[in-house]
């Protein structure tokens, strides 16, 4: 998967790197930042949600630019600067909810939501799954759109909704993927 991904922004003049925990290692905020994120309560593997967290602070530790998940491909989303000091690529419209599936912005950008991450208050970020109370940093920026925190802008469609197959940017998510081969639907359902 990552090599497709990296293929398809590689072809529209980007230089994709793979960032990882030792960047955000690097970024003088780290044990903190890890220490306070870990008070979030989550359904899911710890390891999966801090590293969901720690791409933030190694994109701040990095500079800022954009921050894309493995499963967005490009189709034609030229190479460009950070519109923003933070903005969420993919929004839900009918929903008013963000998806953190693509990101840009300048390191203040990224810390500032990091420092956001390290601060909320529990109660006010998480959502009900059952009996269990959860949070991951796509519902904690999805409560604090309110609050002005980053820009949208709606570049990325996912697949399957309408005018996916003709848009720059796909989101080949888990929830609209499963019942196929991943890979293989992000693979064959347009050629990059």
């Amino acid at each position: 998967m990552i090599y497709h991904w990296r293929t398809s922004w590689s072809a529209r003049g980007w230089f994709p790197v793979v960032l990882n925990r030792s960047d955000a290692e690097k970024h003088p905020f780290f044990r903190e930042f890890s220490e306070a994120v870990l008070r979030l309560p989550t359904v899911n593997a710890v390891d999966y949600e801090m590293a969901c967290y720690h791409r933030w602070l190694a994109v701040a530790a990095a500079g800022g630019g954009f921050m894309s998940d493995y499963d967005v491909i490009n189709y034609s989303y030229e190479a460009r600067q950070p519109p923003a000091d933070l903005t969420i690529h993919e929004i839900h419209v009918g929903y008013q909810t963000a998806t953190p599936a693509l990101v840009s912005g300048t390191p203040y950008g990224y810390l500032s939501m990091c420092l956001f991450f390290a601060t909320c208050k529990v109660d006010e970020v998480c959502s009900q799954i059952g009996s269990t109370k959860t949070t991951s940093d796509m519902f904690v920026i999805q409560k604090c759109h309110d609050r002005m925190a980053y820009n949208t802008s709606n570049d990325v469609i996912e697949y399957g909704d309408n005018g996916w197959d003709t848009a720059s940017l796909v989101h080949y998510c888990s929830d609209k993927t499963r019942n196929t081969d991943r890979l293989t639907c992000l693979k064959t359902a347009r050629s990059i």
